[in-house]
């Protein structure tokens, strides 16, 4: 008998053990939450995926990929893969578009998501031009019809003309909102999205506020994909200087892009790794981030092609790579181009090698004198002190390579530092002298060669809401000339025609491409897991990052209570065992 009880207390021991120790663990295993930083200028006003208003059009897309989704999507190698549809065909002359999606699609609220929302959200885009400008590649002007199948899981359109591009403008950039919700919108730009948007990516906002400094992500139970493992993602919105590298360091971030004059500081630090992608992820694509030196082309004197062609002269675009980014950078091409499209780019382009005296003498020659300060005046003896507008933090680092520059030729330019928000409004209405505009480019060349280019002018001073527009500058045989690109079906037509445009954009300069930077994004595994498509080239806010990580040894402290409630039970076990045990001996 005694021998029996015996075992009976060691089997409560292992049983009770056993409970807590699986107890132990589940506390243990808590789901992380992933803390990004997102850099953008001033609160988040709106999540609206069409119109970012005055906001970041990038930060506004990182903070929407995450939960909306485009019909395609794009590895980092460049190809192109599906996402919301599954396959697609394109009849033989590239005029019509097919795409089947996938099957049983949902929306986060439960909601089936059909071909009937696809055909919705490419209606919205035809019927509103600032709509479809603000939302990856404009499609709008192309599309004679957009139709759903009759078992609703089909979506074809059909194109005025060809246009071989459109598989991506479509594909790739336009994400997909959901009908029954937007369609009780009654004006789409000025939508906020507050409270707890439906979308359909791996994760949705859960009760945002607008003017929110930090918003907050759950998984997205009827997400098509793997289930994230995560516990959900909190947004942290910074300011251009907030220092980004002491936030990693600390554990304050897990995820966040660095400036480039931070990266020394998290460059051999044991938890802290940097993930070199091909561009920033903008709604199923890559762009690459860019620096331009846009000009009021309309407003004297960057009206006259010579002066525009001086200041390219004066700016030393290797300078501002090394100097600006910390050399995590080439210098632009002067064609525009992506220096990655090396197959796109002609080798006859004009060269405007760094020359501050020709520069100089340039402008002499146009007219501008040499002022009593050493600075160069206008014709007429008035000074000439043109402001280059830009939104602070690592973009002054640019900017002030470019004072240096322009000042070594004699023009007298100062930094203005200014909101995002007067800086739009700046190039919308064309009151700037120079903007140095930070932003993104597809590796396309119709997008590149044409995001800049209509073949209509608004006058300075009249709203200009298509950026487009906003250099104020047309040529009708380069418009002619992308116009023809996108009807012909050869690499060798396209070449020819690409060539041209870009011949004239580099002698024309409405526009100086300064720089294409490098995206780069630092993360702590000292808490998260599961990092590898980052070091592939997968980032925020992708989901093939996101669904792969999850806590790591440290995410959760050892939680002890069960421990203690579990050795006081053994211990009274053993008590009460030894006890009944005494008492039957006692009774013998």
């Amino acid at each position: 008998m005694k021998a029996k009880l015996l075992a009976a207390a060691l089997v409560a021991l292992f049983i009770v053990s056993g409970l807590t120790v699986a107890v132990g663990n589940t506390r243990a295993a808590t789901a992380q939450t992933l803390t990004v930083g997102i850099v953008n200028p001033g609160p988040i006003e709106t999540l609206n995926p069409f119109y970012p208003g005055g906001q970041s059009a990038t930060a506004n897309s990182q903070l929407l990929g995450v939960m909306y989704l485009s019909l395609l999507s794009q590895d980092p190698n460049g190809t192109v893969v599906p996402q919301l549809a599954q396959s697609w065909t394109v009849n033989s002359n590239a005029s019509v578009f097919t795409f089947t999606l996938r099957q049983n699609l949902k929306w986060s609220d439960g909601q089936p998501l059909t071909a009937n929302d696809v055909v919705f959200t490419f209606n919205a885009f035809i019927h509103n031009a600032l709509l479809d400008s603000f939302n990856g590649f404009i499609v709008g002007p192309l599309i004679k019809n957009v139709s759903a199948s009759v078992n609703n899981t089909e979506v074809q359109f059909t194109l005025y003309h060809s246009f071989s591009p459109f598989l991506e403008y479509a594909g790739l950039g336009k994400v997909i909102v959901p009908a029954h919700i937007w369609s009780h919108v009654s004006n789409m730009t000025n939508f906020s999205n507050a409270g707890n948007p439906v979308g359909d990516g791996p994760f949705v906002v859960t009760n945002w506020v607008p003017g929110s400094s930090v918003i907050n992500y759950k998984p997205n139970p009827y997400y098509y994909g793997p289930a994230p493992k995560i516990g959900g993602i909190a947004v942290q919105i910074l300011s251009s200087t907030s220092n980004i590298a002491s936030l990693l360091q600390t554990g304050s971030l897990a995820l966040a892009q660095p400036a480039t004059n931070q990266i020394s500081a998290l460059t051999g630090v044991s938890h802290m790794h940097l993930a070199f992608s091909p561009g920033n992820a903008i709604f199923g694509t890559y762009f690459d981030p860019a620096g331009l030196l846009m000009f009021d082309d309309m407003l004297y004197p960057y009206n006259i092609t010579q002066v525009r062609q001086a200041i390219a002269y004066a700016i030393n675009r290797t300078q501002i790579v090394q100097l600006g980014l910390n050399g995590y950078g080439t210098p632009g091409s002067q064609g525009q181009l992506p220096n990655s499209l090396t197959q796109w780019i002609p080798n006859n382009l004009p060269n405007y090698t760094f020359d501050p005296a020709h520069a100089r003498q340039m402008l002499l020659g146009l007219g501008f004198k040499n002022g009593t300060n050493g600075f160069l005046t206008f014709p007429n003896g008035t000074a000439w002190t043109p402001k280059i507008l830009d939104t602070g933090g690592a973009n002054s680092n640019v900017v002030s390579v470019m004072v240096q520059n322009l000042q070594s030729a004699g023009i007298d330019a100062s930094e203005s530092v200014v909101t995002i928000g007067s800086l739009v409004s700046a190039l919308e209405y064309g009151t700037f002298d120079m903007v140095l505009l930070t932003t993104s480019r597809p590796p396309i060349p119709d997008f590149v060669l044409g995001v800049f280019a209509l073949n209509t002018t608004t006058p300075i001073g009249q709203q200009e809401l298509n950026y487009h527009g906003w250099t104020r500058w047309t040529n009708s045989t380069l418009w002619n000339d992308l116009q023809q690109a996108r009807q012909v079906g050869t690499f060798s037509a396209q070449y020819q025609l690409y060539a041209d445009a870009q011949n004239i954009l580099a002698t024309q300069v409405p526009l100086i491409t300064l720089y294409y930077g490098n995206s780069i994004w630092a993360y702590s595994n000292a808490s998260i897991q599961g990092w590898s498509p980052a070091t592939q080239g997968y980032q925020f806010p992708q989901a093939t990052l996101l669904t792969s990580l999850s806590g790591g040894a440290t995410s959760a402290a050892p939680d002890y209570t069960y421990v203690y409630i579990g050795v006081g039970i053994v211990v009274a076990a053993v008590v009460a065992v030894a006890a009944v045990a005494l008492m039957r001996r006692r009774q013998r």
